[in-house]
């Protein structure tokens, strides 16, 4: 139950980010955005700046474990590196991570999924 309500402010969070931009952030709108009070974000967080931490941690371990996932599907060494380096620059992860433009736009730009790459010869 307390993993699910992390989990509940930090796609908030996450939401607010991407809406709202850092500057535009509160603990309010957070809390709001999640449906809770802001005494449970305090609760289970502390503080805004350790909610806004653990949400950036949490997207970026979601991209990590989204691109190794591509680099896994390649054959070969050259294949691998490749994979590792387009998929390192590509907005194509945030959409494999779970994440769509309107949750990340503003973190990333506005994004679009990449074409599939073609093999090299």
């Amino acid at each position: 139950m307390a993993e699910d309500r992390r989990d509940l402010l930090i796609a908030a969070t996450l939401t607010s980010l991407a809406r709202d931009g850092h500057a535009g952030i509160s603990v309010r709108r957070i809390a709001a955005e999640a449906g809770v009070s802001v005494g449970l974000l305090n609760h289970h967080f502390g503080s805004i700046d350790a909610l806004i931490a653990e949400t950036y941690h949490k997207l970026a371990s979601e991209l990590t474990t989204a691109l190794w996932q591509e680099v896994d599907q390649a054959v070969g060494p050259a294949a691998r590196l490749d994979a590792f380096l387009a998929g390192s620059f590509s907005s194509r992860l945030v959409f494999l991570a779970g994440h769509g433009p309107e949750t990340v736009g503003r973190l990333g730009g506005v994004l679009e999924p990449d074409p599939p790459l073609e093999p090299r010869e």
